[in-house]
Order: C-alpha cells, then sequence, then structure tokens
C-alpha cells in the first residue's frame, strides 16, 4: 500500500526539539554540511526525496515534498503547516512525525489533541502544557452560517408557484428525465459537435455566489412566459440533477434533489436574510453545510 494510508515510513515519532536536535546530530547526513547543517533521512532512505529534516535559521524542520509540514523551533513550539496541500500524504505525514491524529475535514486539514480538533489553516502553533499534552497558542474562533427557519420559511413561500410547477414536471415523466432531444429544442444544437451525436447548446452551470448569476436565473423563474420558465426549470435539473450517457443522453431529477435545488438557489438569493453566523466551541470542528453560497 502507498504512502498516505499506512505508517509505513520508517519515521520515529519525534515529541519535541530535544529529540529532533538529538535524531539530527544521531544521523549521517543526505549531503555535505555536516549532521547540523546537512539534510537528514526522516526514515527510510530510498525516500529521502521526499521525506526529510533539515535545520534553519535553528528551527529544526521536518519535510514533506519541499514543504515544512512540522516545525520545531529551539523555544519548545512546534508549527504545523499544510503549505496549500490538504492530502492524505501531508495528514499521514503529520502523524508520522508526532504522536498526534490528522484528518482532512471539509478540505482542510484537523489535528486531534487533548483539548479537542484544530484545523491547521494558514499555520497552527502548538506547546506542550505542564502535563506534557500538545495544545493551540494562536487559535481563532470559528463559525458556521445557520439557517434561520422561520425567515427561510416565510421567504421559500414567495417561490411556491415555481416549486409545484417544477415538482409536478418531474413526476410526469419517466424516470423524472429530460433527454438531449429536449434540450436541443429548448436551446439549439451546439455547433462544435457537427460530426457527432448533436448535442444541446447549453449554458454553463450558475455559480451559487455570484449575485448576477443567481439574479439572472431567477429573471427565468420569475418570467411571466411559459417557455422561459420551462428553460428555467431544465437548466436547474442539469445542474442539480443527475446526467446520462450513452443511448439515454440527458438529465434527470427526483423530487427530493428538486427541494434541494430550491433551497440552495432560494438562499443563494436571500442569503443575507435566511443566514446567521454562529461561533463554535472551541476545540469543535462543525460541517458548515451552507459556505458553498459564500
Amino acid at each position: 500500500m502507498s504512502y498516505g494510508y499506512s505508517r509505513n515510513t520508517g519515521i520515529p515519532y519525534i515529541r519535541d526539539y530535544n529529540e529532533a536536535q538529538t535524531k539530527m546530530e544521531n544521523t549521517k547526513p543526505i549531503r555535505g554540511g555536516g549532521a547540523n547543517g546537512g539534510r537528514i533521512a526522516l526514515g527510510h532512505r530510498h525516500r529521502v526525496a521526499e521525506f526529510y529534516m533539515g535545520k534553519n535559521e535553528g528551527k529544526i524542520e521536518c519535510i514533506c515534498y519541499r514543504t515544512p509540514v512540522v516545525t520545531f523551533h529551539p523555544d519548545g513550539n512546534i508549527e504545523l503547516r499544510s503549505g496549500g496541500w490538504s492530502s492524505t500524504t501531508t495528514a499521514q505525514f503529520i502523524e508520522d512525525v508526532l504522536p498526534i491524529s490528522c484528518r482532512i475535514i471539509q478540505s482542510s486539514l484537523v489535528v486531534g489533541l487533548p483539548s479537542g480538533e484544530y484545523r491547521i489553516g494558514k499555520g497552527l502553533m502548538l506547546k506542550r502544557d505542564e502535563h506534557g499534552c500538545l495544545v493551540p497558542t494562536n487559535v481563532e474562533p470559528e463559525y458556521v452560517y445557520r439557517v434561520k427557519r422561520k425567515e427561510s420559511n416565510r421567504i421559500k413561500k414567495q417561490y411556491t408557484e415555481f416549486i409545484k410547477y417544477f415538482m409536478g414536471m418531474v413526476k410526469v415523466r419517466e424516470d423524472g428525465m429530460a433527454k438531449y432531444d429536449e434540450y436541443i429544442n429548448a436551446f439549439g444544437k451546439d455547433e462544435q459537435f457537427k460530426q457527432q451525436e448533436a448535442r444541446p447548446n447549453l449554458p454553463t452551470d450558475i455559480a451559487l455566489r455570484d449575485k448576477g448569476q443567481v439574479e439572472g436565473l431567477f429573471a427565468m423563474i420569475e418570467s411571466d412566459s411559459y417557455e422561459v420558465r420551462y428553460k428555467a426549470m431544465l437548466l436547474i435539473m442539469k445542474q442539480f440533477g443527475k446526467r446520462h450517457y450513452w443511448k439515454e443522453n440527458g438529465y434527470s431529477i427526483t423530487t427530493e434533489s428538486v427541494k434541494n435545488a430550491m433551497n440552495n438557489l432560494i438562499f443563494a438569493r436571500h442569503k443575507e436574510e435566511v443566514f446567521e453566523l454562529v461561533e463554535v466551541p472551541l476545540g469543535t470542528i462543525k460541517k458548515d453545510s451552507w459556505a458553498h453560497l459564500f
């Protein structure tokens, strides 16, 4: 099994600067400069280009693919950095060097300490308390977006007519599907595929964070023209539904997915009214289900 999924590097745990210093002094350097100035291999020497340790202005850095992921400072602090790589490899490297857990939550590296879980973010500094436990020293408060239910229900009622129309159109379709022929009739053919099977000329999906794009779709949803509202429905099916290939080219959507799609669109349009920021207790990581709208 490759690195990143099991502890197979041979890297010994390093608890603090003194242990890192001892390892530097007692290990033959990879290249000149002496044990205190050159790099030394971390774990198996055949992986020296990937995992190694070196000194930098008094600090001792444990490096994973050229990124100083774990840094031991002379004052006893331990610094964790991802270098922008919130990957399984980086998480496993941290676990290999320090006797702590590290995992990925919502594309962020999170370490587990006795006092809780903390994101590494742009850099997390740790120190040992009087009991020898690692504690963070530069943690910032975390917030998540919470839906104000009463307000959201009031706002969703404004779109009841279109949602009922959308639901009805899905229920009368076989497997809730709109095939390519239907999209071609509504949007025309894509001329880039003249030599192949005809494909519809569809606009790109809207970015839910882009107010202009969201308003553009709602202009279609609220249009007096049945044809325009019908096109809006097809575009929502394309963005939030399931794509089908081969003989059944097209998009399908379930009634449950229609609810999810309309919640996302309505909340994206009214996010200032619908959401409130709630602080998360220190040492707790909560999934922010609506962060993609901001």
